[in-house]
């Protein structure tokens, strides 16, 4: 009597590969995004700081730019 053919069956990997691209695939977007934000947070950050001076307060004697100069009398 002869056996019948061996039915292959389908290999572990084979059944976890959509699965696994799909989750490397959702990981690597979220680095992505992660390392988009960091980049976006701390440029916005530099330019920010980059763009504020502090004042300083004007001297009791000293006269600012907002009042008007009074000819000597």
């Amino acid at each position: 009597m002869s056996s019948p053919p061996a039915v292959s069956e389908p290999s572990r990997v084979d059944q976890h590969a959509p699965q696994e691209r799909r989750a490397r695939s959702v990981l690597i977007r979220a680095l992505l995004g992660l390392l988009l934000l960091s980049a976006i947070v701390s440029g916005g950050a530099w330019l920010w700081h980059a763009g504020i001076e502090a004042e300083a307060e004007p001297a009791v004697l000293e006269q600012t730019v907002s009042e008007p100069v009074h000819p000597p009398r």
